[in-house]
């Protein structure tokens, strides 16, 4: 655990489409441009970054890491946001010299040492590994503590996109909000994303309202 602790990872993500290339620390991360970029593995807490949207788009800011930890942000036209952060994994704790990890996408899939990222079966959507246990936990945890109930609903929908998950999962992460209203539209968000629908019904259940239950029984219905 002590060598997991010295190292720390960061990935940027172009929203709506857009494609980057990425300087870390003033080293060119690749030489095209992609959707995706996963960099491993740094022993500082921060990178200085500059983000290149679409060709003529400059951003730069510095990035906050967390050791032990990939962090992930998000970038668009006009500004580069925090997302969420997972554990590091086991088969990086040894890699001491930051590396590109190669995550391809539809238009470009010709970025640098593939060998230490698994390539997916779906280029165009790749094919996302279902959540740990453990990564769970720390994901939970993660959005329970967030101060606002928005912060709290933006992560957990962000997160349906960086991995699988089950109706437990879902039913589960419902129990964070306050309010049954944000319940209602994060279930129906996840409901597209999550890997066992027959199983949806656990999450109607967890819903206290009967007109919410009857509504998220109505929607279910609607997309079967």
């Amino acid at each position: 655990m002590q060598a997991q602790a010295q190292f720390t990872g960061v990935q940027i993500r172009a929203e709506h489409g857009h494609t980057i290339k990425l300087y870390l620390n003033n080293k060119l991360q690749t030489d095209s441009f992609s959707t995706l970029l996963k960099v491993c593995c740094y022993n500082i807490d921060y990178v200085d970054a500059k983000v290149i949207v679409d060709s003529n788009i400059v951003i730069e800011s510095p990035l906050n890491l967390r050791f032990g930890y990939f962090v992930y942000y998000s970038v668009n036209q006009h500004a580069i946001t925090f997302e969420s952060f997972e554990e590091l994994p086991e088969y990086l704790q040894t890699q001491t010299v930051p590396k590109l990890l190669n995550i391809p996408d539809k238009k470009h899939t010709n970025l640098k040492d593939s060998t230490l990222f698994a390539q997916r079966n779906s280029i165009a959507q790749p094919q996302l590994e279902l959540i740990t246990d453990e990564q769970f936990i720390d994901f939970y945890a993660f959005i329970n503590g967030l101060k606002f109930e928005y912060e709290q609903l933006k992560e957990a929908k962000g997160a349906l996109k960086r991995y699988r998950f089950t109706s437990r999962h879902i039913k589960v992460i419902m129990g964070v909000f306050s309010h049954e209203s944000t319940m209602m539209e994060f279930a129906k968000y996840a409901y597209d994303f999550v890997e066992d629908k027959p199983k949806f019904d656990i999450v109607t259940n967890a819903l206290n309202n009967i007109i919410n239950k009857q509504a998220m029984e109505a929607f279910i219905s609607s997309k079967r």
